[in-house]
């Protein structure tokens, strides 16, 4: 690069010829966050009683068989249900579908019927990623039915095919479903509309 000057108006002025000089590159746009299910409802395999985190020596624990669990329709969405009639106890796991990054936020919805029991007692729910608890609550029997949502916000990276483990254990003869687990949800995912004709209504 070599400077030419011009004069004139009693100014000189430097001016450099640039060939091939390298432009400034675009800006980078940042990533996309995933979205959709973590889980499939036809996905879940049964956690043996001897790699059940949740397990205890209860000796009313009847763990559910295949015939009181699985994939269901209800409201509209294939939902995973467990059936209590004949069983208290029930823990599923299977690989998350997508990876996790700081500030994604994860989703996770569970419907019960009316809770019923001999008397009265406390329904529990869990789910854990990566051995890490994410959600978790105790539900009083007897209730009314209702939508359970929980909201978490996705505080480091996770990523896809990471174990997956969702729990119920439960008094007397009742109705659970794990509705979905959404990672980063849009408004039309939280639609509880065929929900609400269910049982009455959906409480908050």
């Amino acid at each position: 690069m070599r400077p030419r000057r011009l004069h004139g108006l009693g100014l000189t002025l430097l001016v450099f010829s640039c060939a091939g000089c390298a432009e400034t590159p675009p800006a980078v746009p940042p990533p996309v966050p995933n979205e959709g299910p973590l889980v499939n409802p036809f996905d879940w395999m049964p956690v043996p009683a001897e790699s059940d985190p949740f397990i205890t020596d209860d000796p009313e624990l009847v763990v559910c068989k295949s015939l009181d669990v699985g994939p269901e329709s209800l409201g509209g969405v294939w939902v995973y249900s467990v059936q209590t009639g004949e069983c208290n106890w029930h823990t599923i796991t299977q690989p998350s579908t997508l990876a996790m990054a700081p500030g994604d936020l994860l989703q996770l919805r569970v419907w019960h019927f009316q809770l019923l029991a001999d008397g009265p007692a406390t329904a529990h729910v869990h789910l854990t990623i990566d051995g890490e608890m994410w959600a978790t609550a105790d539900e009083q029997i007897p209730s009314a039915g209702r939508m359970i949502v929980f909201d978490m916000p996705v505080t480091r990276a996770v990523p896809e095919g990471t174990d997956v483990v969702f729990h119920v254990d439960n008094h007397g003869i009742n109705s659970w479903h794990l509705v979905d687990l959404i990672l980063n949800p849009k408004i039309e995912d939280a639609d509880d509309a065929g929900f609400a004709d269910l049982d009455g209504g959906v409480s908050p």
